[in-house]
């Protein structure tokens, strides 16, 4: 998953997800700022307080509620706010499920997109059901 899929991911979680992640100071920096460089986060001056944090945290989910993405995947958006309310996403189990770009996540997508029943497709999976155990 791309660093800023993931970073997303964070800023969108639960509340309590986040509120655990703003207590990490290191961690914080890190999602919030994209400061990969853990010798210069060890450095105080480098680490963002936890109420900055809260403050670009907000600023971020804002950012990132902009997208049509984002906004769909979300159980809700707070229209005054004009941001996402975080949360789990609808249909996954976590935002790094729902944001995952990996190059297999991508292919599973794209494979699952052209699946149109025809004899080849009827071919694998009744392949992937002989080498699967059966399941009641």
């Amino acid at each position: 998953m791309s660093e800023t899929n993931f970073r997303k991911a964070f800023i969108a979680e639960r509340k309590t997800f986040v509120d655990d992640m703003l207590k990490h100071p290191k961690l914080r920096t890190r999602i919030l700022t994209g400061n990969l460089d853990s010798t210069s986060i060890d450095n105080d001056n480098q680490i963002l307080s936890e109420a900055k944090a809260r403050e670009i945290y907000l600023e971020k989910l804002t950012e990132i509620s902009q997208e049509v993405k984002i906004r769909e995947a979300a159980h809700g958006y707070d229209e005054e706010l004009k941001r996402v309310k975080p949360g789990k996403p609808k249909l996954c189990q976590c935002w790094w499920m729902e944001l995952d770009d990996s190059p297999i996540n991508q292919w599973v997508f794209q494979t699952a997109s052209d699946f149109n029943g025809n004899a080849e497709d009827e071919e694998i999976l009744n392949q992937i059901k002989a080498w699967l155990p059966f399941l009641e």
